[in-house]
């Protein structure tokens, strides 16, 4: 098996291109956990998982590439991908981003000394991370790990969604 991001993509493109979705999936799983560009990883992930006809898993997956994306391009055709999955489910699209801010010049305030500062996440971003740690643990086969961090994103955030069905998708696989 390749162990460079470059022949793990290269490889799981040639699968994929000659139907071997199975061996496809198997490669980009790989990517994910080599590669530096998890976004592109995570879109690969969620290219096959559509192709077999997996589009909860599809979904989810490019939702975790968009939230690691910084191209607008490449943003772009994942929310595209991302509507062509949610249609397939008969979930409505995506609304379309807003129009960018016009940037105003920053207004020169004199220095205040403060401690350090720690960001502080809201809890939608809480259990958007939580989920994302899941989604990692259950592409890697950690099922037991990826259900934790599910079950976590719901405790801070219980209408998030994918962690809602992800964990569904998790009683439905059989034990190892």
């Amino acid at each position: 098996m390749p162990d460079t991001p470059d022949a793990l993509l290269k490889a799981s493109r040639d699968a994929y291109a000659a139907g071997q979705f199975a061996r496809g999936l198997e490669l980009v799983k790989r990517l994910i956990e080599v590669s530096p560009d998890k976004g592109v990883a995570y879109d690969r992930v969620g290219s096959v998982y559509f192709a077999l006809g997996r589009g909860d898993e599809a979904l989810g997956m490019w939702q975790t590439a968009l939230a690691l994306e910084k191209d607008p391009e490449r943003k772009a055709g994942l929310t595209g991908s991302i509507n062509l999955a949610r249609r397939s489910l008969g979930l409505p699209d995506l609304p379309a981003p807003p129009p960018p801010r016009v940037r105003r010049p920053p207004v020169r305030k004199p220095p205040v000394k403060k401690g350090p500062q720690v960001p502080v996440l809201t809890d939608k971003e809480e259990a958007q991370a939580a989920y994302q740690q899941g989604v990692e643990k259950y592409a890697s086969g950690e099922y037991l790990a990826a259900t934790t961090l599910f079950m976590k994103a719901l405790d801070i955030d219980p209408t998030h969604e994918p962690a809602r069905k992800a964990l569904g998708r998790l009683k439905m696989k059989p034990a190892p």
